[in-house]
């Protein structure tokens, strides 16, 4: 292999990775925040609140009904209705894999109103109880003042001890941003 074949190689590659950049930061930016939303996520937030929602404009409605006040791992959205009502989204560690939970709180009266696994990898039948609704009760109308107590599974206490801790981690970073403003 000659020199200049070698370098006319090199540069296709180079320009073929600037045209992929610039496409895939085209897309981004042209689906802006539902990149980062789920119709999981807005399904689980308007089930919690027992609110039905249009599904052919789940993301309209949900655009117009909350304002996003944080992104990365841990998600919040203020409801623009009532401003105490907010909503998380939180990625974390689980036993085995990330574990991604939907839940939401009334920031006035420090009660959570309700939990929903979106995404999970724990071991089926066990660790994956977490996804389930009898996990689920325990979070409907849950009064918290520093940090959630979440009654592990049996069987299931790791998968339970990391979405507990996941959840304090959430509610701590929504009282930094409090700080913040």
């Amino acid at each position: 292999m000659n020199k200049n074949s070698l370098w006319s190689e090199i540069r296709f590659m180079l320009i073929l990775s600037f045209i992929c950049a610039l496409f895939l930061g085209g897309t981004r930016i042209a689906i802006g925040e539902r990149a980062e939303l789920s119709d999981k996520t807005i399904d689980s937030i308007y089930n919690i609140l027992g609110e039905k929602i249009d599904h052919n404009s789940i993301y309209e409605q949900f655009a117009k009904d909350f304002k996003q006040l944080n992104k990365g791992r841990i998600k919040i959205w203020k409801n623009n209705k009532k401003p105490s009502i907010l909503a998380y989204e939180a990625t974390g560690s689980g036993m085995w894999a990330e574990i991604t939970l939907v839940f939401v709180v009334d920031s006035f009266k420090k009660e959570l109103l309700g939990l929903r696994v979106t995404e999970q990898k724990e071991t089926p039948g066990v660790g994956s109880k977490i996804s389930e609704e009898e996990f689920y009760t325990q979070f409907t109308a849950m009064s918290y003042q520093n940090e959630v107590k979440v009654d592990a599974i049996t069987g299931a206490t790791t998968s339970s001890k990391a979405v507990e801790k996941l959840l304090n981690k959430a509610l701590t970073r929504q009282l930094s941003l409090k700080k913040e403003n």
